[in-house]
């Protein structure tokens, strides 16, 4: 799904891109590619599929650097004494 930016000068932030094999418009924020399970020969290339999986994994940073500080003890506190 190779995308062309639609009436948007480079670095624009409300581009709009255009699904290259469906024709299908979409804003920046709703960049993902609709059909994923799907062939596309023009997927390797594809800004709306890159944006997607760009977007995919600065979600699952985010959610693993929150994640991280649940397993630690709070500060102050020390295991072995509220163990032993």
């Amino acid at each position: 799904m190779r995308s062309a930016v639609v009436g948007a000068e480079p670095g624009f932030c409300d581009m709009e891109l255009l699904c290259e094999k469906y024709g299908e418009k979409m804003a920046r924020q709703e960049a993902r590619c609709r059909h994923p399970g799907e062939y596309c020969k023009f997927r390797s290339s594809c800004v709306i599929n890159m944006l997607g999986r760009e977007d995919d994994r600065d979600g699952r940073q985010s959610a693993a650097v929150a994640d991280e500080g649940a397993d630690q003890p709070a500060v102050g506190t020390d295991r072995e004494s509220q163990d032993g």
